[in-house]
């Protein structure tokens, strides 16, 4: 009988738990619905969700988020979350339930870091911008810019000047219906194919959640004693508590069920500092007041690109051309081309 070490072990149970563990939920790379575009050569020594993952992380939608809004526009405290970190915390949470549900992490950690590509500079601000200045010029008022369905635009046809990059329809559909909008996480309505996918669903709530609170903390826009105490409470004093207590709430739920699940206690916590946050930090006077300036400076910074579209464009595809040009711009380059176009010169 073979006498294993005390690191031979160790690794065995890795083993186990990466490669034994797994749930009939779990979404096999071997059963994937294929690309947009079928490729003549799939890699044998990379799965196609990997490959996802490496497509995502190495694409210029990806690097971009580190310079785009989370909550706190342009922030200079060095701690405070980009949309960047946003992506990564949503992957850690993700992978973190999906480790102990037994799903593909590896599914779960591209449609994470994916998921927010389609976010303009200025969060949500720009979404409101864009959306009023496409009703404006279309003069129809049925369109909504929304960041979700902008990054399925950006991964199939926008990254790799225009070509796209050709995802596997699985992290494509979790990239798309990630966002819960302002429906609770309990409504059914237009889940992602996969367990994977619903899992980052309700991993992006719980980042953005407890991440938006800790840096209104943080900048002084709310005190401990504003939080609903009940849910303070419950969920502990300090992020990684709050992070703590609902993964676990996730997986309990889940494995009660038998199904991605999120239910009970913690998630009623979640939703009333969820609104808590709506009524006392996303509208509150002084980030309205930074996102009045913000959508301000995209509608005359659209304008300016618009005007310098060529000449033969009708002006629908001028406008949906000035879309993807202001769309995938950052904070910084925004306010660098609006300084560059708008504000007086010095003359040396």
């Amino acid at each position: 009988m073979k006498v294993l070490t005390r690191e031979q072990k160790e690794q065995d149970e890795v083993r186990r738990k990466e490669y034994g563990f797994l749930s009939d939920r779990y979404t096999l790379s071997s059963e994937s619905l294929g690309r947009l575009n079928p490729e003549e050569h799939e890699e044998q020594w990379r799965t196609c969700f990997e490959r996802d993952l490496d497509r995502i992380i190495y694409s210029h939608a990806y690097v971009r988020l580190r310079n785009k809004t989370q909550v706190v526009m342009i922030p200079l405290e060095q701690l405070l979350t980009t949309r960047m970190i946003h992506s990564q915390e949503v992957y850690q949470v993700a992978i973190r339930i999906c480790s102990h549900l037994g799903l593909n992490q590896v599914l779960a950690a591209a449609i994470a870091l994916g998921h927010d590509v389609g976010h303009t500079p200025f969060g949500h601000a720009g979404e409101d911008a864009l959306t009023k200045k496409i009703q404006s010029i279309l003069g129809d008022d049925s369109y909504v810019f929304h960041h979700a369905r902008y990054g399925l635009e950006v991964v199939d046809r926008v990254e790799k000047n225009g070509k796209g990059l050709n995802l596997t329809q699985e992290v494509r559909d979790g990239i798309l219906k990630h966002s819960v909008g302002a429906s609770g996480l309990e409504d059914s309505m237009d889940l992602p194919m996969t367990a994977e996918g619903r899992v980052v669903r309700i991993a992006d709530k719980i980042a953005y959640v407890c991440s938006d609170l800790d840096d209104a903390l943080r900048v002084g826009m709310i005190c401990e004693s504003d939080i609903p105490q009940a849910e303070l409470k419950l969920l502990g004093q300090r992020k990684s508590k709050w992070l703590g207590a609902l993964n676990k709430a996730v997986v309990e739920s889940s494995v009660k069920t038998g199904d991605i699940s999120f239910d009970g206690p913690y998630l009623e916590a979640l939703e009333n500092i969820r609104s808590f946050m709506y009524c006392n930090v996303y509208g509150g006077g002084r980030l309205k007041d930074e996102f009045n300036k913000a959508k301000r400076m995209i509608s005359l910074v659209f304008d300016h690109v618009m005007d310098g579209m060529p000449g033969n464009l009708s002006q629908k595809d001028a406008a949906f051309k000035t879309l993807d040009a202001v769309a995938c711009m950052t904070d910084q380059s925004i306010i660098q081309y609006f300084n560059q176009n708008f504000l007086p010169q010095k003359v040396y």
